[in-house]
């Protein structure tokens, strides 16, 4: 009964993570649109399942809690029609997640990992048909999308679900050839898939986590370092062959690098270049009115309250900066403090693969903390919780066998 209690627990874990994805292939495939909603309430179900629930957070919880506490207030307080009802059911989820990982006691996440990264695998295949069909990106998904404004495959989501596939196939136990084979095809068909939905943050941290990676699980011995250097001037070798005798490769290449070297100077303020889409510049001029409108605007209290919730805008894709405006200086605290202090402090702590796992999956929400999104979705707390799970989870294992060892 254990073991199965085990796979319950793997499986909703692996529904926080990859729900989302899910959920939008669900809607895909079946014409509808509750396919996240689904997933989060499953996710609950499956973490609080045979367990004896207590009314109870975890102290390492709690600054978290009260943070959800304090925009849900704000959210109750708010004028606005873009504090919609969806929003009042991610900061209850985010609550509910809490409330269920505090009382789950039965996780092994090696067994989350293999779980996320075999339902994952599913998801990929799915990836590589529609992004090869033209049905993410492209002129056939735009006309799609021109037609039926409920239409479900979203570049960003597909990615992401690539991206916390790929995080998986690094992080998973690797051993015998089989294994080996499988998850090499599978992070290469990742790859693919995040190349071919054109997310400039999701290609950047690919390569960025699989060399922390790389860093972080490979001893410094003189052979290991002997034998990292060879596989990565194969692989170098490999890439530069492909790239000199495929013209269409090098086009692509050039366009793509073209298109986040452009969107990083649009978010950094120079609007004399364009990225691709536009959405980087875009980005950079409500970043500008924004903050003309807190020097113009603002009174004395607004400066350490904010101007309320979603009252001036629902998204300036900024959340550093809309929590300020919205929450004041009790916003940008718990943002900044929550979404990216606490995984790039977890870095440098040393962590085992499982930890390493949680927080990669941290960082995608890091890096577009001044290009991406609001504070409010639940996407934005919800693998935190994770992270802080995993530390909490794996500590008291290993003061458990510390004192066992005293014994």
């Amino acid at each position: 009964m254990e073991k199965k209690i085990y796979i319950y627990k793997s499986i909703g874990i692996t529904f926080v993570l990859i729900g989302v994805p899910i959920g939008m292939y669900l809607n895909f495939f079946t014409n509808t649109t509750f396919g996240s909603s689904l997933t989060m309430f499953l996710s609950i179900i499956f973490l609080i399942y045979k367990e004896k629930i207590h009314f109870k957070i975890k102290k390492e919880f709690i600054s978290l809690f009260l943070f959800q506490i304090i925009m849900l207030i704000y959210w109750s307080i708010s004028k606005s029609e873009s504090a919609s009802i969806q929003y009042l059911t991610f900061h209850l989820y985010i609550l509910a997640l809490i409330f269920s990982l505090s009382n789950s006691n039965n996780v092994n996440f090696n067994q989350v990992i293999k779980c996320t990264f075999f339902i994952s695998i599913l998801l990929t295949i799915i990836g590589v048909i529609v992004c090869g069909k033209g049905l993410v990106t492209g002129d056939i998904a735009w006309n799609l999308r021109n037609e039926n404004e409920n239409y479900a495959l979203e570049p960003f989501t597909v990615s992401s679900g690539a991206l916390i596939g790929y995080y998986s196939g690094l992080c998973i136990d690797k051993r015998g050839i089989i294994n080996k084979i499988l998850t090499t095809v599978i992070l290469l068909a990742d790859i693919y898939i995040i190349w071919t939905c054109g997310k400039r943050t999701p290609l950047v941290l690919l390569i960025l986590c699989t060399l922390i990676y790389i860093k972080k699980s490979t001893s410094l011995s003189h052979q290991n370092i002997l034998f990292l250097s060879i596989k990565i001037i194969i692989f170098a070798s490999i890439i530069f062959i492909v790239l000199i005798q495929n013209s269409d490769i090098q086009e692509e290449l050039q366009r793509y690098s073209t298109h986040l070297y452009n969107g990083i100077l649009n978010i950094l303020g120079d609007k004399s270049v364009s990225d691709l889409t536009g959405s980087a510049i875009a980005r950079a001029q409500f970043r500008t009115m924004a903050i003309e409108y807190i020097q113009n605007q603002f009174e004395f209290g607004n400066y350490i309250l904010g101007n309320g919730y979603m009252e001036r805008w629902n998204q300036i894709d900024n959340p550093i900066l809309q929590a300020y405006l919205d929450m004041g200086v009790i916003g940008a605290i718990g943002y900044i403090g929550f979404v990216i202090i606490l995984p790039i402090k977890k870095l440098f702590y040393k962590v085992n693969t499982i930890q390493l796992f949680f927080i990669f999956c941290c960082l995608y929400n890091v890096f577009s903390s001044i290009s991406s999104g609001n504070p409010y979705t639940y996407q934005k707390y919800h693998i935190i919780c994770l992270l802080i799970f995993s530390f909490i989870t794996i500590n008291k294992y290993k003061k458990h066998i510390y004192i066992t060892n005293q014994l």
